[in-house]
């Protein structure tokens, strides 16, 4: 579910990002993708901006 997977993005730490959208007939909110979490809290700003780069590829363009 949504609220387990945010658990572990939020808390556990084991999700590096989460696109959330709408299922098909629009009645709830689902997991579209999610990330590995391969960056280290501690890791280089350029490693960081990877996993953002990564994300934003899964988002419409328009928005």
């Amino acid at each position: 579910s949504v609220i387990e997977k945010f658990h572990e993005f939020k808390i556990k730490k084991q999700i590096g990002y989460l696109v959330l959208g709408f299922s098909d007939d629009i009645s709830k909110i689902v997991v579209l993708k999610e990330g590995a979490n391969t960056a280290p809290q501690n890791a280089s700003p350029d490693d960081k901006n990877k996993k953002w780069a990564d994300m934003l590829e899964y988002l419409p363009e328009n928005d």
